[in-house]
């Protein structure tokens, strides 16, 4: 990541995979932590999806992109609602996903990295 002289910030490619792989990550530990909190199995969140249990253990595994559309139904169907919040870097990135359900506790996953300065 570069700061440019306006303050803006270029991302260089190798933060870019590792932001998007980070997301990818805390994504698939969301709707483990979610199918775990409902005490529900991959065929039973892939009945209540409308789709394979393969699907559902290729989006778990990172094999599949895994779209913002699949996350909400997946969460969903877990009876939660899924909330995102991304912030502008300072000394350091993050993204954190929330994981919520009305009237229940709330759990969110963060994760924070460190500057990357791949140009050096």
């Amino acid at each position: 990541m570069e700061s440019s002289p306006q303050g803006t910030v270029k991302w260089l490619e190798g933060d870019l995979t590792l932001l998007e792989e980070a997301a990818l990550a805390v994504a698939q530990a969301t709707i483990q932590n979610a199918i775990n909190e409902t005490s529900i199995n991959r065929a039973e969140l892939a009945r209540r999806m409308g789709c394979s249990r393969s699907f559902v253990t290729r989006i778990l595994q990172g094999d599949h992109n895994l779209t913002v559309k699949t996350l909400a139904r997946a969460l969903g169907v877990c009876g939660r609602q899924m909330q995102l919040d991304a912030t502008a870097p300072q000394c350091s990135w993050a993204v954190e996903v929330s994981l919520s359900q009305p009237a229940m506790k709330k759990s969110s996953v963060r994760v924070n990295l460190p500057n990357l300065d791949l140009a050096a």
